[in-house]
């Protein structure tokens, strides 16, 4: 830690800093000096520095003298500063242009720009998961590891859902390992490609499977038959006769239920 001290005329009347009255150089006037306090490790230490930099340069400047532009370091034991370097100059703390640094422009339309490139915070990641895609809780917490890998799986999320997939689902298939894909090592295309592939629910309406289930039911009369004479059990063929027909995976209860409905 590091402190620069130096004294000057308070517009309000402090005991602790101000120089006595009696002993003001004349015009109330100030010499301009630093003093740097350096290398301290404890903000205790650093207080007890600065009062004891203020205590000595009063001394100093009441006796219309100005303190030495130095470097000081503090002894703990003793409870003094001690001198380190001086530096006379102020060139001797390098306060001038660098002149391998160009100026920086800072302007409104520049920050602006700033702002709008920032990354989503992590705060609003695990937020953005549960409301926006569905993610069960539980799952969310279970991928929510690092900050690297959350800001990666929140791309995939996104690139999964402009795919039109569901993304609660892929996190489920993540958490339980069924997508055949090395997370993190694969890319993400390949990840939603093999997602696509094992997941069971296709972008196909209602409306187009029951077309599939009207041809079923009209090339087996017999099942439909056996099924309104109370053999249940002949819904089963039926679904894999549509599955069949429609060439993707379709969630069994999904099937079942449109089929049921149409049978009557």
């Amino acid at each position: 830690m590091e402190a620069n001290i130096s004294l000057q005329k308070s517009q309000i009347p402090n005991p602790k800093s101000q120089i006595n009255s009696k002993s003001q150089i004349q015009n109330n006037k100030l010499p301009n000096y630093k003093v740097e306090l350096k290398n301290i490790n404890s903000f205790r230490f650093l207080e007890r520095g600065i009062e004891y930099e203020i205590e000595r340069q009063k001394e100093i400047l009441e006796k219309k003298e100005t303190p030495i532009q130095e470097t000081r370091g503090y002894n703990a034991e003793k409870n003094i500063t001690f001198t380190q370097r001086t530096k006379e100059e102020a060139a001797d703390y390098r306060y001038f242009p660098d002149p391998d640094l160009p100026p920086i422009r800072i302007t409104n339309e520049w920050l602006s720009t700033i702002k709008k490139n920032l990354p989503e915070k992590l705060d609003n990641l695990f937020e953005k998961w549960l409301k926006k895609y569905n993610v069960k809780p539980e799952f969310a917490e279970l991928l929510f590891e690092t900050s690297s890998e959350a800001k990666w799986l929140n791309e995939l999320f996104d690139k999964t859902s402009q795919a039109r997939l569901p993304v609660d689902k892929l996190a489920n298939q993540l958490i339980h390992k069924k997508i055949k894909a090395n997370l993190f090592k694969d890319g993400q295309d390949k990840i939603i490609a093999e997602y696509k592939k094992a997941t069971t629910v296709e972008d196909i309406t209602d409306e187009d499977l029951k077309i599939f289930i009207d041809k079923v039911l009209k090339a087996n009369p017999k099942a439909v038959a056996d099924y309104k004479t109370g053999k249940r059990n002949v819904i089963n063929f039926l679904v894999g006769q549509v599955m069949r027909g429609v060439k993707k995976k379709i969630e069994f209860k999904r099937l079942e239920s449109l089929i049921t409905s149409m049978l009557g």
